[in-house]
């Protein structure tokens, strides 16, 4: 019984990273695009402003690293549950 569940587990768990994986994949390429438009777009700075660039790279930075986290997350739960490592 308790290779069933370890079984079905581990194969939902395996389906959801590699739904998910496009996703994370465009939001990872598009991580300063979103950034700029987040700071110009939707807070309005000004173009060129030094406050607005070091908020822009604040931003994709943490993009970068929050996605990072959660590929590492996402994707080494179920290797190291299906006995693999990465």
């Amino acid at each position: 019984m308790l290779n069933s569940v370890k079984q079905r587990f581990t194969t939902g768990s395996l389906n959801a990273v590699l739904l998910l994986f496009p996703c994370w994949l465009i939001l990872f390429y598009f991580k300063e695009r979103i950034a700029i438009w987040f700071i110009y777009r939707l807070l309005s700075l000004t173009h060129g402003a030094s406050v607005s660039k070091a908020l822009v790279f604040f931003l994709s930075t943490f993009l970068k690293i929050y996605l990072l986290l959660v590929l590492i997350i996402f994707f080494d739960g179920p290797c190291a549950f299906l006995g693999a490592s990465i």
